[in-house]
């Protein structure tokens, strides 16, 4: 081969080694980023509502505000029309929650929910009445990396 030709090749190889090298990941592999074939980690978003329905305390639960009927101060209500509103004010401090769907109070997925905190507007992923009874429904409201548990009066 010409010496030129020999040149070109060698320094066009050692770019493109010297390129790839540099893409590699650095230092040892973490064996917490592999996964074993077939198997999937728990769904970090999942939610035990079982304990839930041992408690039938009306209350609104979510990370950010916990309102309890049983504290005092607090107002609940529901809609008597037939589908699923419900309201809450606690006294002292204004905090106000507002839940309503176009389903009726029946057990099961709850169709086109709306939740507003505060006045704000919260994202919901789902939403779906737990349990009914007698006397208390039980409310679950997924919201991002928020589970919400409310337990209404009948």
């Amino acid at each position: 081969m010409k010496p030129i030709v020999t040149a070109t090749l060698l320094m066009v190889l050692s770019l493109t080694i010297a390129a790839c090298s540099r893409n590699h990941r650095e230092g040892p592999i973490d064996p917490d980023w592999i996964e074993e074939p077939g198997l999937r980690p728990d769904d970090p978003e999942k939610f035990d509502f079982t304990p839930e329905l041992s408690n039938d305390a009306l209350r609104f639960t979510s990370n950010d505000l916990s309102l309890r009927y049983d504290d005092g101060g607090i107002i609940f209500s529901r809609s008597t029309s037939g589908n699923v509103t419900v309201e809450i004010v606690e006294l002292a401090t204004g905090h106000s929650i507002s839940f309503s769907s176009e389903s009726r109070w029946n057990e099961g997925p709850l169709k086109a929910s709306s939740l507003k905190i505060n006045g704000s507007e919260i994202k919901i992923i789902d939403a779906s009445i737990e349990h009914i009874n007698e006397k208390s429904a039980w409310i679950y409201i997924h919201a991002p990396k928020n589970h919400i548990v409310l337990v209404i009066d009948r």
